[in-house]
């Protein structure tokens, strides 16, 4: 039987491969990757408010770098 990890568990995995990926694939894919991973655990299943948030970031070009978004990513929780 495998074990679900907690919910800040699984957050602090996504994080890292998040900007593990946006470091080796940009900017969107970054972004893409944090959104695939909180859909992969039961209690980050549900639409995170961070992610409305970064939605309108993107869509304002406030997420514009590597770096703002690596900052961006750092503050899920």
């Amino acid at each position: 039987m495998v074990a679900i990890s907690t919910r800040k568990e699984h957050i602090q995995k996504c994080k890292k491969k998040a900007i593990q990926t946006l470091d080796s694939k940009g900017l969107e894919n970054g972004w893409i990757e944090m959104i695939n991973g909180l859909s992969k655990h039961p209690e980050t299943l549900e639409e995170h408010a961070r992610i409305d948030q970064g939605i309108k970031k993107i869509a304002k070009g406030e997420l514009d770098s590597s770096e703002k978004m690596r900052i961006f990513i750092k503050g899920f929780n």
